[in-house]
């Protein structure tokens, strides 16, 4: 069975050296793709190459989008799409990606459906997002699209917070200001494979750091799961429609939030807290997936 790993470009990373080596282990082909190197041709039967050869493959691993335009990431979305149409079984299913990839559309998704999150306003007008700046006092201003604790900036002084904005708006960004929630320095991570929590932890932030991103220098720290943190994560990861997630919860005063689900997550400081495989057991919820 031929099981390729996609990605807008050739940066895999720890994650994806893990999951082809687990495909390699599991008795099947990986094969490394880049989405802007395949070509769709639509007739009466549907085809795809990559550069001049026939492509073809079971079941794949969508790990990235790549930095692209916006036209390039349209046609990366709807090409993922295509393959999915053509019964190529891909986890994460390609617009479950796409909007766990965007920040706003997955606190709406989250929050009608019950889901506790952060308070948050997401607007391109400029004075809007200052005067909630300033009403709430503490706030982060995130990119809206971003991932590994990247771009979020933390401010509770006016000043800042406007020449935040003003930044963000030259450069065109959609402005996306949330309140900062008062936590014990530290964050949960719980990651979920097919509908179930194989195991959680916290990420304790770096003295005088607010991120706990284990990307931002975070130490991942053993977590005994309650019931509550593993039905609220699998009800996110339900709800979101991703087969494989790690989900980012903030313990608050009123009680958790979730703050993200991320789609193509990285699992390097879990590996080193539950001892498990987890690349493994990603590679095996999809070939079950393709045998079914």
């Amino acid at each position: 069975m031929r099981i390729a790993l996609l990605s807008g470009d050739n940066r895999l990373g720890w994650p994806g050296t893990q999951l082809i080596k687990a495909i390699e282990q599991s008795g099947h082909q990986p094969l490394l793709i880049r989405l802007d190197e395949i070509s769709a041709l639509i007739s009466s039967e549907h085809e795809f190459y990559l550069k001049e050869e026939r492509l073809s493959f079971e079941g794949g691993i969508i790990r990235g989008l790549g930095a692209a335009s916006t036209d390039e990431i349209t046609y990366r979305i709807s090409l993922l799409e295509h393959l999915n149409f053509d019964k190529k079984i891909l986890i994460n299913e390609p617009y479950a990606f796409r909007r766990a990839k965007d920040k706003y559309a997955t606190l709406l998704l989250l929050s009608k459906n019950k889901i506790p999150v952060p308070k948050t306003l997401v607007t391109e007008d400029a004075e809007q997002a200052y005067k909630i700046a300033e009403k709430w006092g503490c706030v982060v201003i995130k990119p809206l699209i971003g991932s590994r604790g990247l771009g979020p900036i933390k401010s509770d002084n006016p000043d800042l917070s406007y020449r935040i904005i003003k930044t963000l708006k030259r450069l065109h960004q959609v402005l996306y200001v949330q309140e900062y929630i008062a936590n014990p320095g530290r964050d949960i991570r719980v990651f979920v494979i097919g509908g179930r929590v194989i195991g959680g932890m916290y990420r304790v932030a770096k003295p005088g750091e607010w991120k706990s991103n284990i990307a931002a220098g975070a130490k991942p720290c053993k977590l005994d799961l309650n019931k509550e943190l593993e039905d609220l994560a699998v009800k996110t990861a339900s709800v979101m429609g991703l087969d494989y997630t790690g989900i980012d919860i903030l313990e608050s005063a009123e009680g958790y939030k979730v703050v993200e689900a991320n789609a193509a997550p990285s699992w390097h400081g879990l590996n080193e807290v539950l001892k498990t495989d987890i690349a493994k057991l990603i590679i095996e919820h999809l070939i079950s997936k393709i045998k079914s």
